[in-house]
């Protein structure tokens, strides 16, 4: 059995709770708690190897702002969120790190009156447009998943979506438009 960050708790709960048998997941499969409430979708083959090729140029077109939101500092209190104690050594070439790709960004604690959206400064640093369109099809595979698995969410997010295209139309922020 693989192991994650902390062999010790899971072995506990291991012995705790005992799995009935191996199982080996070799199609589609939910996991689901007492309650009915899914906990786990596996889904063998979902993001095949094109896709994984487009997350990887996604990535590589990031790889300098994600070097730059790696703190390393003496302890992980410094920027906790990311603080270089909180991500693994990268395996292949990409950079691990922690950065926010949100296309506008809240401008919290402005007064209403004065509140507009930006577009992210790191996309505007760092050819956002070129990583906005490598991120096209995994948007799309992220969207479908969200559409089954919480619909709500899905509905609420186009919704959002949408009427920020219209107000950034409206206000003739184009750029903004052109990162939605």
């Amino acid at each position: 059995m693989e192991k994650g960050i902390n062999p010790t708790h899971e072995d506990s709960l291991l012995a705790h709770y005992p799995p009935e048998a191996q199982i080996h997941l070799d199609q589609p499969t939910v996991v689901c708690d007492e309650f009915s409430i899914i906990i786990f979708w596996y889904l063998p083959g979902a993001i095949d190897l094109p896709i994984q090729n487009d997350m990887v140029v996604a990535t590589a077109k990031m790889s300098v702002p994600l070097a730059r939101s790696v703190m390393h500092g003496t302890t992980a209190n410094d920027n906790w969120r990311t603080h270089s104690s909180n991500f693994y050594p990268s395996q292949s070439e990409g950079t691990p790190g922690c950065i926010n790709l949100s296309p506008a960004w809240f401008l919290q604690g402005h007064p209403a009156l004065k509140f507009h959206p930006h577009v992210l400064a790191t996309l505007k640093e760092f050819d956002g447009q070129s990583f906005s369109q490598a991120m096209y099809r995994l948007v799309a595979l992220i969207a479908t998943a969200l559409r089954v698995m919480h619909p709500k969410l899905y509905w609420s997010s186009l919704a959002t979506k949408l009427a920020l295209g219209l107000w950034a139309a409206d206000k003739k922020l184009d750029e903004m438009g052109d990162h939605l």
